[in-house]
């Protein structure tokens, strides 16, 4: 029998009381709050949109009979509050009243980062996020959550193999948009110095 708590070995029979469900959504927090990432188009929601997942899994729990049925069905209501908020915030465009792109997330705000740091992982997060989903998606639940290339499988519902593959064209794709984007970032400050020495 697969574990409520992700990857922790409590064979319980089931999701139980109040405590149960804490202990359970926080083995799958960090997970789902990748799959958020890699779905939304809005990552300064990212604290709203936990909250959203974690309502759902609390009001629904008890439907889930099968320990090995949690993680997928917690990955589609991720997937699923994301793209409506995102229909919410495309609503919110159109109204004038959207987020600057700029703002930061609560994860960003750690006090424990420089703001070079945070600079660089803010640039880095906006790159993976252009990745196709399928890229992103896995990158995001290695690099967020750990998670070994098996766990990602069985996220997703792919192979192994496939899941290798994905991350190691991920990883490239990454590479070569943080290049190219250094690259323009170089190209930019050499022709600011020489408009400044004219």
């Amino acid at each position: 029998m697969s574990s409520w708590h992700g990857r922790e070995q409590d064979h319980g029979p089931g999701i139980g009381d109040s405590a149960d469900l804490g202990r359970v959504w926080c083995a799958h927090r960090r997970w789902v709050a990748a799959v958020l990432l890699a779905h939304s188009s809005d990552i300064t929601d990212l604290e709203d949109l936990l909250q959203d997942v974690a309502m759902t899994f609390v009001s629904q729990s008890r439907e889930i009979r099968n320990p090995q049925a949690l993680r997928p069905w917690l990955r589609t209501v991720a997937i699923n509050t994301a793209r409506s908020a995102g229909r919410r915030i495309h609503g919110r465009k159109r109204a004038g009243t959207h987020l600057e792109d700029g703002a930061s997330t609560p994860a960003l705000a750690d006090s424990r980062f420089t703001e070079e740091v945070r600079e660089t992982l803010r640039h880095v997060l906006t790159a993976v996020r252009k990745l196709p989903v399928k890229y992103g998606e896995p990158l995001l639940l290695k690099a967020v959550d750990g998670m070994s290339q098996i766990e990602i499988a069985g996220t997703l519902g792919l192979s192994e193999a496939a899941v290798e593959t994905r991350l190691a064209r991920a990883r490239r794709m990454l590479r070569e948009r943080l290049a190219s984007s250094q690259t323009e970032a170089g190209a930019g400050r050499l022709e600011r110095n020489h408009d400044r020495s004219i």
